[in-house]
């Protein structure tokens, strides 16, 4: 019920950042990367943007060090893995 997010600061200065939500595998979307070496070379990502920041994220220890874009982010993952 819990995430460790690090390096946040590497996707600061981004205009667009892609979150993959989920894959499509033969027309078919599926949720988890398959196992298969075969299925994986046919996989493709299905990817959700989402508005970046320009602002740092360096140093911050707070969720009120960082910018409001970058808090969106870290929402809608918590969301994605259920944390």
């Amino acid at each position: 019920n819990g995430l460790a997010l690090t390096k946040l600061d590497v996707l600061d200065g981004l205009d667009e950042i892609n979150i993959c939500v989920g894959y499509e595998l033969d027309g078919e979307k599926i949720e988890r990367f398959p196992s298969g070496s075969a299925a994986q070379q046919r996989v493709r990502p299905v990817y959700e943007t989402i508005e970046g920041w320009k602002e740092t994220t360096q140093g911050a220890r707070r969720w009120a060090d960082l910018p409001a874009q970058a808090i969106k982010y870290v929402r809608r993952v918590e969301e994605l893995v259920g944390a």
